[in-house]
This record gives C-alpha cells, structure tokens and sequence, in this order.
C-alpha cells in the first residue's frame, strides 16, 4: 500500500495536493489530462522533488515525513521516464550493469531476471547487448530501458508514459512485457492514452489540477458519472474481461462477456480462441433504442434497463445494466428527451463492432 498525504506548491498554487492511499497490486495507471500532475506525483514517490511537503509511505517503510527523507537510491524504486535517459558512454549490457551495482547487490523480484543478459533476453533485445544507445530505435531503447529498470532490483516500478513516444505497432509489442513485469512487482503507470490503461490497469486515480478527482477498480471508475468530466468525452465506458469464443469466416470474432456475446472485428491474426482479454466500449459509442431494431448494420444490440441517468456538461450519462455488466452510453440532451428515457425502463444498448477495442 501507498500512503500519501502531501502538498508541492507551485508559484502562485499548490501543484499536487494529495491525501490518499494507493492499492499499488499489479498495475495502478495514473491518469488525466496534460498538466493534471502525474508526472509530478510519480517523481514525488521517488523522492526527485525535495520541494513536497508531507507523508509518503511504502509497505509499512516510511519514506518521507516532518523529520526524515529517504533519498531516491534507498527507495528500492525502478523508474522508466518518458525517454530512454540511458548513459550515452555505456553499452546496453553496461547500463544494465551499471543499475545491477547501484542495486547493492539486491537480487530483482521473484519471477524476473536475476542477470543482465537474462533481462535483455525476456524484452527481446539480447542481441544488441554490444551496442550504444545511439545506435538504438525508439522500440529497441524503451526495451532497454525497462531491462534496466529491473536490474535495480525494485520493490515497486514507476512508469511515466514509457510508450508515448512510439507508434501504435511497436507499443503492442511492449505492453505484454510491461505485463509480465507487473506480474513481478507493483507498478503504477502514468499515461493519457486510455487504450494503454485498459489493457495493463486493474486500478485508476484520475487527477486534474494535482488533486485525486477519481479513484478505485478501473471498469466502476469509467462508468462513475461523477469521474465523466475528468476523463473527457470519450473517456467515459465500459470495460468488459472477454473470453474469445471464436473466429467467423466472415471477418468478425465472438467474444463471451458479463453483457452477453458481443461481435467484433476480426481478432484471428493476434488472438487465439480461449484467450480472456478486455474489451473496452466507450460511451460515445453507444446507441440506444426504445425497441430492439431490425435490418441494422450494429452487429451488437443488448438488452438492457437503465439504472441511471445522469446529466453532464453539454451530454446526458445513461447507465444501463446488461445481464451482469454496466454499459454507459453518452446521449444529448435532445436524444433523452425524443426517447423519454426514465431510469428503470428496459432498452436495447446497440454497440458498433469497430468501436469496440480488444486488448
């Protein structure tokens, strides 16, 4: 458990004014907008901001109050920075080396690595252990860079936006090895990019203006309607774990779900059958129909019975209970009015398959 109850003021405003406690088991993303304070926050966990005023606890170890700060090399904390900031005079396997020596001779968590070249083998890139960094691509040097973090033998990882500088194919094939890490150790994940959230995250802090606006369980915290401002118009939705069922000849593939079976693009040449991913539905995505409707392209159309209705800036929130799922559908004001939508009523929730994301 993270412990944190802290204030870092700026010139004119606090920056991060926090009190709150982070289950930090598996992966926690920390999300929200540029300038929310994530980044500021993770660097205040690893004690680089010596300006933040308060309590920081770890597991019991109290790393920062009124009398005592723990400096970051004794923190036991792995930090993976938006860029590689790998040393430009050491070869790759002598960045990791170098890491292992600060590391005190403390041995990484069980289930990773224990050797540099086995570190480099797990991320895929063993075979550049000669080279500099220079010579690396971007995919080649966040790899890198997570090998390395390992090596200083962390009790808890801090990742802030390691993939944002890579493109979407070289990210998908990153994020099962941040997988495996969390499986390791703790690790709490900056970003803004809620594909990468779904996919790594069981837990979420929304921040806006370096204050806690949301947190808990990742699927309860996006269809919160009282968290829908924080997160932006398509940030709002519902996030399903799916089991694949299969792989139909015409391009489509079934997913079992909490909500029912639910049909999306053509998942074959990256999921096998029985493989339980999650799909994540966003709001905005979201139809809904008094009367189940015929001759429709949608390919999903879900009963449902609304259980609430909330209105927010400009839209209407509309929460629905399919079978053993929440689904949010984000609606004008117009739409609710036309349909005369009433919590407790029965309606169809009509879902695009290509609006749906599986990872």
């Amino acid at each position: 458990m993270l412990d944190l109850d802290l204030t870092l003021n700026g010139t004119n405003a606090p920056l991060l004014k926090i009190r709150t406690q982070i289950d930090a088991t598996g992966v926690c993303a920390l999300f929200g907008p540029s300038g929310a304070g994530k980044s500021t926050l993770l660097r205040v966990i690893a004690g680089l901001e010596r300006g933040a005023l308060g309590r920081v606890t770890w597991g019991g170890q109290v790393w920062q109050d009124a009398n005592r700060f723990t400096p970051p090399e004794a923190r036991r904390i792995g930090y993976v920075f938006q860029e590689p900031r790998l040393f430009a005079h050491l070869s790759v396997l002598g960045n990791l080396r170098f890491a292992q020596r600060h590391a005190r001779n403390r041995l990484p968590a069980a289930g990773l690595p224990q050797a540099p070249m086995d570190a480099l083998e797990m991320m895929g890139v063993a075979h550049l252990a000669k080279r500099r960094p220079h010579a690396l691509s971007g995919g080649e040097a966040a790899r890198v860079s997570l090998a390395r973090a390992m090596m200083s033998a962390p009790e808890l990882m801090l990742m802030d936006e390691p993939l944002a500088a890579l493109d979407q194919p070289r990210r998908d094939l990153i994020l099962p090895l941040i997988e495996d890490i969390a499986k390791a150790l703790p690790v709490i994940y900056v970003s803004h990019a809620l594909t990468e959230v779904t996919r790594l995250a069981r837990r979420i802090v929304v921040l806006d203006g370096g204050l806690v606006k949301a947190q808990g369980d990742l699927a309860t915290v996006l269809t919160d309607a009282t968290a829908a401002p924080y997160l932006g118009p398509r940030g709002t939705g519902a996030v399903l774990d799916a089991r694949l069922q299969t792989h139909h000849a015409d391009g489509v593939s079934e997913f079992q779900t909490p909500a029912g079976a639910i049909i999306v693009p053509s998942q074959s040449q990256t999921q096998p059958v029985g493989r339980t991913v999650r799909l994540r539905i966003p709001a905005a995505d979201v139809m809904i129909a008094r009367h189940k409707p015929e001759a429709i392209s949608a390919l999903n159309v879900l009963p449902a019975k609304i259980i609430a209705l909330d209105m927010l800036e400009g839209a209407a929130l509309v929460t629905m209970q399919c079978r053993e799922a929440i689904i949010t559908a984000r609606l004008t004001q117009r739409s609710v009015n036309l349909l005369d939508l009433r919590a407790g009523e029965d309606v169809f929730a009509i879902i695009k398959s290509v609006a749906i994301s599986a990872g």
